[in-house]
């Protein structure tokens, strides 16, 4: 019996087998790209529980009919193992997490992560899992709670500061979030997800120009990152730009450090849904950018697993909708509903997720995209209230909201958008480009005359 870096004890004698555990674990925690080294670690030690149940993970979150492929190899193998009484009670609790949520079980994958974080504190790469879980789900709550057990046990630990920081910007609690998260980037120079927490807090308090020197200072020491975390943190600095209404600064870095990013992976859910949602942004704002939408339409009409989470699903939504493949599209929200049917009993509640709520919503985003503005504008007002259950943070799920309100406007029902606005200037959102773009449109007279009432000094 060995121990991993945190100190866990791993069921195997093999010193090499834990030597790639930890270093597969350094690179979930830091968003790097030394993964591949599990599967080796699999194929070199077989009965090692931990690394068959981090193979199926890895194979999961390679999101192709590959990697399902591989996941339901390394968890068939994995229970197999358990029938057999191998590996360490908290390797076999982590491994009906991970088989859980490969059957979309959330709530169960999620207790798991819990009972987890609650016996062995020390197991930070599985409170990091089970806060994705609860990110995934809208469970800000979950998210700080599970963060807030295992770093009470890794004070030395910048990634664990990390995982609290985000978990408690999500929960609204800002000045707690920039401190932890400033702490966090303080003990290591490379911790892109503290880096990404802290701008969040920027972003919420609507402090532009604090944002983008905070990140811009930190830029360069994403260049190791992966795909996801080097355009996700670029996303968030195009995002400051774009609310400071430098609309050529937010699309050069789109073409740049986003979908033309070297280090992006065009076939990659996070890195599509990046790009579509900076898209979306940049349209609103009156852009013209049609061959942008086909390069990332052609991408996603090449996805193998297209109904992962209901949040990425509704970019997809978008991006085909916008694009010429109008068959495809009709087919993706036909597919949709039957991925729904697909889930078994223990997946009843996101099976309700995705009938009542992720697929009207991907019908109104849709409308949004065809300019019918009526039904875009009843779809997304029904699902509002549910949005944050399907996933996302924050600022990602404020896209539904500008396209509600643009659709609110569009289809003369600028009364209903007022209360919005409000809420949005008391706390700093942008929205002087609704109102410079809207107040143009005569039949929005009443609308022009109303935004007048607002502070000139929203931003």
């Amino acid at each position: 019996m060995l121990h991993d870096s945190y100190g866990n004890a791993v069921d195997t004698d093999n010193a090499a087998t834990v030597a790639a555990l930890d270093r597969f674990a350094r690179s979930f925690l830091a968003y790097g790209k030394d993964f591949a080294v599990i599967f080796e670690a699999a194929a070199d030690d077989p009965d090692c529980l931990l690394a068959r149940t981090q193979g199926a993970l890895l194979g999961l979150f390679m999101e192709n009919n590959a990697g399902l492929a591989l996941a339901t190899e390394h968890l068939e193998a994995g229970q197999a193992l358990v029938a057999t009484g191998a590996g360490t009670e908290r390797e076999r609790l982590y491994f009906r997490a991970v088989e859980a949520a490969a059957r979309a079980d959330v709530t169960r994958a999620t207790a798991a992560h819990e009972e987890l974080a609650d016996s062995w504190p020390r197991d930070l790469f599985a409170a990091k899992l089970g806060q994705i879980h609860y990110f995934n789900v809208g469970d800000a709550t979950g998210m700080r709670r599970i963060a807030q057990k295992t770093c009470d046990a890794h004070g030395e630990t910048a990634y664990a500061w990390g995982l609290l920081a985000f978990g408690l910007e999500e929960c609204g609690e800002l000045d707690e979030a920039e401190r932890v998260g400033r702490r966090a980037a303080e003990m290591t120079e490379v911790e892109p997800w503290a880096h990404h927490a802290v701008a969040h807090v920027y972003e919420t308090r609507g402090d532009l120009a604090g944002g983008i020197a905070w990140m811009e200072d930190r830029a360069h020491t994403w260049r190791d990152c992966n795909s996801f975390m080097f355009t996700h943190n670029w996303w968030h600095i195009a995002l400051f730009y774009l609310d400071q209404g430098d609309t050529d600064q937010a699309l050069r870095i789109y073409d740049t450090r986003l979908w033309g990013a070297p280090q992006g992976d065009r076939a990659y859910s996070q890195d599509q849904a990046g790009a579509v949602s900076m898209l979306i942004r940049l349209s609103l704002r009156g852009l013209v950018l049609d061959g942008r939408w086909s390069d990332v339409a052609d991408e996603i009409l090449n996805r193998e697993v297209m109904y992962d989470q209901p949040f990425l699903t509704a970019h997809y939504d978008y991006a085909l909708a916008r694009s010429e493949h109008r068959t495809a599209y009709e087919h993706f929200l036909q597919g949709l509903h039957d991925h729904a049917g697909t889930l078994g009993a223990a997946s009843a509640p996101l099976r309700h997720m995705w009938l009542a709520h992720a697929l009207p919503l991907c019908r109104g985003i849709g409308a949004h995209a065809d300019n019918d503005f009526a039904l875009a504008a009843t779809l997304l007002g029904e699902t509002r209230p549910h949005w944050q259950g399907m996933g996302g943070s924050h600022a990602q799920r404020d896209l539904f909201e500008q396209m509600y309100l643009d659709a609110l406007i569009r289809s003369g029902r600028s009364a209903e958008a007022l209360p919005i606005l409000a809420t949005r200037a008391r706390h700093g959102r942008a929205w002087r480009y609704m109102q410079r773009s809207w107040r143009r449109r005569r039949r929005q007279r009443a609308f022009s005359r109303c935004v007048r009432r607002f502070p000139s000094t929203a931003s």
